[in-house]
């Protein structure tokens, strides 16, 4: 499992996610938050995405 995220959507991340209140984006969320282990975050900051570290 990975996660792309931007700063205008999630001002915190990497740190912090906030995710979207949609059932299914609840659903994967929830999947998300027990995985328990470290996970990919790719942060858009311009026309691309870089990978960032959560450990």
């Amino acid at each position: 499992m990975a996660g792309r995220f931007n700063k205008q959507m999630n001002p915190e991340a990497p740190e912090r996610i906030y995710p979207a209140r949609l059932p299914r984006v609840v659903d994967k969320a929830e999947i998300f938050v027990r995985q328990g282990s470290p996970v990919p975050i790719f942060m858009k900051e311009r026309r691309s995405y870089q990978v960032k570290s959560n450990r």
